[in-house]
């Protein structure tokens, strides 16, 4: 270069200077791309990565000492967090979880019927049931807690207590992570996000056409920059893209034949899986769902009874009973976390010979990744 015009070898290393800035513009996009693109999938896949239900299948007690409730029958566990052998679910990774138990007994005149949902042996929530003349009652309660790796959660049975099941799944314990914590406090998440802006003021004037591709490359990186962060911001927040909520509106019953309940006043429906004319749920995606339902009645005497279980695919996934005594007014919840393939359907159902009641303060559920509790509801 010593022996070219003093303008030349200028021109020539500005021209090298401007192919090192395009070739690490260019990495950095393709660096940028490859992170959209998984970002992309994450969040079109929208899968739970610790989720379960399992429900008890037989019953339990009265017990001399407070006692860790056994959950054998496992009807999911995405993840492997909760362990049938115990009964209780250990944390993986730190974050959010939602924990939602139902308790069911027929016991009359016998034991009475307290639990409580359990974090590291602190109690987080309970329920509580006396007998009396009437049977069949459920009880149901949950917990939205903060866990760190290795925390332990699981319900109680307490001592001189008793619960009943006969595989029906009246007894279930589900859970699931909402929300993952990043537990490194010095990562930066927005350091992915930086890009690298030389100055090429001074190389503009020279080199029009390297200059042009510069910018239309740093335009790129900013671009692809901002989908990240917005990617990024929407994976976090984990917003469900199907849900809703329906309400009954009217009593139904004593029906003749066993048949899905249909809730037809629609609160929400966001993606519109749920059908108010069938009552059923199809699943257009893939993944984990929570579904929750609860029925209500204010029977008394010698009106029918009321039982209902939750359905899927025509297979029973759980199950409320309430028989009718001098007490009335009475409301039963159960809930469980499915796998779903697109096109499966999940409803309620209505026993033979049973009622429900409704007077238009009712409401039913259902969403994929929570609602707030009505009479005669059901959630996914």
């Amino acid at each position: 270069l010593q022996t070219l015009p003093p303008n030349t070898s200028r021109f020539k290393l500005s021209l090298g200077v401007h192919s090192a800035q395009i070739l690490e513009l260019q990495r950095l996009i393709q660096e940028q791309a490859q992170q959209l693109m998984a970002l992309k999938e994450s969040t079109l896949a929208a899968v739970p990565r610790m989720a379960f239900t399992a429900a008890l299948g037989h019953s339990l007690g009265p017990v001399h000492i407070d006692l860790t409730v056994k959950y054998p029958l496992i009807i999911s566990n995405i993840g492997n967090g909760y362990n049938p052998a115990t009964g209780i679910f250990t944390a993986r990774v730190s974050g959010m979880y939602y924990f939602r138990y139902t308790m069911f007994n027929n016991l009359g005149s016998r034991s009475n019927s307290v639990m409580s949902l359990m974090k590291n042996s602190q109690r987080m929530v309970s329920t509580w049931d006396t007998s009396g003349s009437d049977d069949n009652d459920t009880a149901t309660n949950a917990a939205v807690l903060q866990l760190e790796e290795g925390d332990n959660v699981y319900t109680r049975l307490y001592a001189n207590r008793q619960i009943y099941d006969d595989g029906a799944n009246y007894n279930t314990f589900s859970g699931f992570l909402g929300q993952c914590q990043d537990t490194d406090p010095s990562r930066d998440p927005d350091a992915s996000l930086a890009v690298c802006k030389p100055d090429i003021c001074s190389l503009i004037r020279d080199l029009g056409v390297h200059s042009a591709q510069i910018l239309e490359l740093q335009r790129l990186i900013q671009e692809q920059a901002q989908q990240l962060k917005a990617l990024k911001e929407s994976t976090s927040t984990a917003v469900p893209r199907v849900a809703f909520t329906a309400g009954l509106g009217h009593s139904i019953g004593p029906v003749t034949i066993k048949m899905p309940v249909k809730y037809q006043v629609i609160i929400s429906n966001m993606g519109n899986g749920y059908n108010p004319a069938t009552g059923i749920f199809t699943a257009r995606v893939s993944g984990m769902y929570y579904f929750s339902y609860t029925m209500y009645n204010n029977n008394r005497g010698s009106t029918p009874n009321s039982e209902m279980s939750l359905m899927k695919n025509g297979q029973l996934m759980a199950y409320t009973s309430d028989i009718v005594g001098n007490d009335f007014q009475n409301s039963a919840t159960n809930a469980a976390v499915l796998r779903l393939e697109a096109g499966d359907n999940v409803y309620t159902e209505l026993y033979a010979n049973r009622r429900i009641y409704d007077d238009g303060l009712n409401a039913a559920k259902k969403y994929l990744t929570l609602t707030k509790k009505k009479e005669n509801q059901a959630s996914i």
